[in-house]
C-alpha cells in the first residue's frame, strides 16, 4: 500500500512540472512587463541547447528582450 501512495505522488508530482516549452511560451508573455519574474523562469529552463530550431530562437529572442 505504502508503494501505490508513494508511486502516486511522483506521478502527480511529474504531472504539475512544466514543460520548457511551457515556460518559454510563459516568459514570453511577462517579458515586456515583469522582466524579473520572466528571467526567473527562463532560468527553470533546463538545458536550452536541447531545445528544437523554433523554441531554442523562442528563448532567445526572450532572454535578449530582457
Amino acid at each position: 500500500m505504502k508503494l501505490i501512495n508513494y508511486l502516486f505522488i511522483v506521478l502527480l508530482l511529474a504531472a504539475c512540472s512544466k514543460t520548457d516549452k511551457q515556460l518559454i511560451s510563459e516568459a514570453e508573455t511577462l517579458v515586456g512587463e515583469h522582466a524579473d519574474s520572466a528571467l526567473c523562469i527562463l532560468n527553470k529552463v533546463e538545458d536550452a541547447t536541447h531545445l528544437s530550431g523554433e523554441w531554442k530562437a523562442r528563448y532567445w529572442m526572450a532572454a535578449i528582450r530582457l
